[in-house]
């Protein structure tokens, strides 16, 4: 059986949704590995675009004359950037029934997109994570900031001790899913902040498929990390409104 026959078993394609915000040195670069890596996969490119104030637009622009109909750009001229609501509009413009969620930055490569779909299907999944090692020396040299690290620990660690552990990594930008999965839970998620794979892990859904993919986390070259303290701040009150509603679910 040929590759793309063998990636269109559970699906038609993979819409790969990149919410970006001033990502000018990096978004072009991704795009040209998103196609290089998977030459045999059916699927599409959705930018989405916080209103960059930088030239990011101009960057998709020349990515889209090369690979014609293959990328879509939206640009959300909102006041408060927000990556969920990013996410959330790129899931209702794709046409595949697989999505995959994954950062801006190259810090996630897009050579793992081929072995993840291969996982996703083999198992029939619902959810395939692109999983960071936090401990492994991969992980501590890709230049994260101490902060930004410690930051990443602190909430895995509340999350997992809270809740079930569903994944070694729910604080990661980078997964792949079934659209539907979205599209008939839609209501129950709170879409807003910077992490809206713990919004869909931990939202009252019922038997999720759920497997870890682990990856090798890039160093960030150009542009800056859009971790920050108010950021984490968002995240702890996000938990709380999962830890609420996962108290309400247990005893109704």
């Amino acid at each position: 059986m040929h590759l793309d026959k063998k990636m269109t078993v559970y699906g038609n394609g993979i819409s790969i949704i990149i919410p970006v915000y001033n990502e000018e040195d990096n978004i072009y670069h991704l795009i040209k590995k998103i196609f290089f890596y998977n030459k045999n996969i059916n699927l599409e490119v959705i930018i989405v675009d916080d209103n960059s104030t930088d030239f990011t637009q101009l960057k998709v622009k020349q990515a889209i004359k090369r690979y014609p109909k293959k990328i879509k750009y939206f640009n959300r001229k909102e006041k408060a950037r927000d990556l969920s609501r990013s996410c959330q509009l790129g899931i209702k413009k794709s046409k595949y029934d697989n999505i995959i969620i994954m950062d801006g930055d190259l810090q996630h490569n897009p050579k793992y997109i081929l072995s993840m779909m291969k996982l996703f299907n083999k198992k029939k999944l619902d959810i395939v994570v692109g999983a960071r090692k936090f401990d492994t020396p991969s992980y501590l040299n890709t230049g994260q900031t101490y902060i930004r690290y410690i930051f990443s620990k602190i909430l895995v660690f509340i999350i997992n001790i809270t809740f079930r552990k569903k994944t070694k990594d729910p604080m990661s930008g980078f997964f792949l899913f079934k659209k539907t999965l979205f599209t008939n839970n839609e209501k129950k998620l709170y879409l807003k902040g910077y992490k809206i794979l713990v919004d869909i892990l931990y939202s009252p859904m019922e038997n999720i498929k759920i497997d870890d993919y682990f990856i090798k986390f890039n160093k960030r070259n150009y542009g800056t990390s859009k971790m920050s303290l108010k950021v984490f701040f968002q995240l702890l009150i996000f938990y709380f409104i999962i830890l609420k509603k996962n108290i309400i679910k247990k005893y109704l």
